[in-house]
């Protein structure tokens, strides 16, 4: 295990290096957008000169095959090197806070002062929340979900003993209940440990996942309760009728039947042109209502899905060996392996058609010839049906790994610490070496210090001698302890 210097060696090496491939991706740029405005001007002319006469169609459309395929690689090219640039800003923006850290820096991070609570018999005066706190150092969350979860796994651990909880704890297979928050036995806590460390191992995987809280958290409540909140505005359900989706596919049918006799017999266009007038009408006034309300629902999601899926992407394709991990991975896999990021996927699939209605001309076109928001209507309650039951279940487990990565990046940052050992024990047991207050560092003054069962222990000194910071050197180990 690297020492703190040499962690802070590796962290600047690896955001100076993928500096260097950034600027390299960045002066590409300008290339890019020159090839994409040459080849656009190429095929408009190529199109000219065959309109004026001047090259024969055998010479045109090869040419402006050409001219187009190499427009549309370029366009593609500019979209990878685009997504490559995003992620390497990411991952840099993690590197740095890295930095931060090993150097004392933690205003960058939250520091979780709106969970304080004064009237806390141990939090407040652990410095457990607030500016330059526990919670400060600690949190490097993606999503709000995941600092909620860390905030309440910290405010648990600092009034918890083990043993009181006993009776209400799990002893036989682990559930995601018994792991969400502060472990009550030391076979729970040593399951946590051995998590934490796997995931303080992982660094890539790690940093792909802080990566994802670039451009701001996740606001995982809002997702939760923009779903509630469309799942409670009674969206009307016609969409979903058996009744409603034969009338639409009778209908389509029959202007399949009007455009074939229009073309091979005598009979009128004006029949097959009013039919398409009525399927356009139809379909955006019955379904306008349901619509609107659903647009209304998730737009404040839209944002947020696609880095949640990337975070699905991240957890559900892991390879993990330690028992807790593997329980959220399961949880968002499901039944089919790939539940939640499935569920996600055609989430975002619908979000994307609902920003596409924006262009007009294909908005008249798709409803008028294939009722395309009676289907959108139908896709959304579909998805509604099947997956907002399971939704919270997911985010519960994302919050986990959330607030759980947040623990190992410490455990990685912090390599002089050991992992602390929870005894099976019906006594008072509490045996120290070399104990110290984790803010101070290596200015900290060590200590040994061992409580025995059935003994009580003074603490005195003169004034500013240390008795407090002692106490809290205590406390704030035993709540890191009761963590994992």
């Amino acid at each position: 295990m690297r020492n703190k210097k040499e962690l802070l060696e590796y962290y600047t090496d690896k955001m100076t290096g993928l500096d260097e491939v950034l600027q390299s991706r960045k002066a590409k740029v300008k290339y890019i957008i020159t090839a994409e405005i040459l080849l656009f001007v190429v095929a408009v002319a190529v199109a000219v000169v065959y309109l004026c006469g001047y090259v024969s169609v055998a010479v045109f459309i090869p040419a402006f095959c050409i001219a187009l395929a190499s427009f549309v690689g370029v366009k593609v090219f500019d979209r990878q090197n685009s997504v490559a640039i995003d992620g390497m800003e990411a991952r840099i923006d993690v590197y740095m806070q890295n930095i931060r850290y090993m150097e004392g820096d933690f205003s960058r991070f939250d520091d979780g002062k709106r969970y304080e609570n004064p009237s806390h018999q141990y939090s407040f005066d652990m410095d457990i929340f607030g500016k330059g706190s526990l919670y400060n150092r600690l949190c490097r969350n993606v999503t709000t979900g995941g600092a909620d979860r860390l905030a309440g796994i910290l405010d648990s651990a600092a009034c918890r003993s083990y043993a009181a909880d006993r009776s209400v704890a799990s002893q036989d297979k682990p559930s995601l209940r018994c792991v969400t928050s502060v472990p009550a036995l030391p076979s729970e806590i040593d399951r946590r440990q051995k998590a934490i460390s796997e995931l303080a191992e992982m660094e890539e995987w790690r940093t792909d996942f802080l990566s994802a809280a670039y451009k701001g958290n996740i606001d995982t409540g809002a997702i939760l309760k923009a779903l509630h909140e469309a799942k409670e505005a009674g969206i009307p359900e016609a969409a979903l009728s058996r009744k409603g989706l034969t009338m639409v596919v009778s209908s389509m049918a029959i202007f399949v039947v009007l455009l074939i006799l229009t073309v091979f017999t005598p009979l009128p266009a004006d029949f097959v042109c009013l039919w398409t007038v009525a399927q356009l009408a139809v379909s955006i006034g019955v379904s306008a209502k349901a619509i609107k309300m659903i647009s209304k629902s998730v737009e404040k999601i839209s944002v947020s899905t696609k880095r949640f899926v990337s975070l699905l992407h991240i957890i559900t394709e892991a390879q993990f060996r330690e028992e807790d991990n593997k329980l959220v991975a399961s949880v968002l896999k499901g039944n089919n392996g790939a539940e939640a990021l499935n569920s996600l996927k055609e989430l975002k699939a619908i979000l994307d058609a609902l920003d596409r209605r924006a262009n007009v001309l294909g908005l008249v076109i798709f409803n008028a010839l294939g009722y395309s928001d009676f289907f959108l209507v139908r896709r959304y309650l579909r998805w509604q049906r099947d997956n907002v039951a399971s939704f919270e279940r997911w985010v519960d487990a994302v919050s986990l790994m959330d607030a759980m990565v947040s623990m190992a990046t410490m455990r990685c940052n912090e390599p002089q610490a050991v992992m602390p050992v929870v005894t099976d024990s019906e006594e008072v047991v509490f045996e120290a070496k070399g104990l110290y207050h984790p803010f101070l560092g290596e200015k900290a003054v060590k200590n040994d210090f061992t409580i025995q069962d059935s003994n009580y222990y003074i603490v005195t000194g003169a004034n500013m001698a240390g008795k407090s910071t002692f106490l809290r050197s205590i406390g704030v180990n035993y709540i890191l302890a009761m963590c994992g």
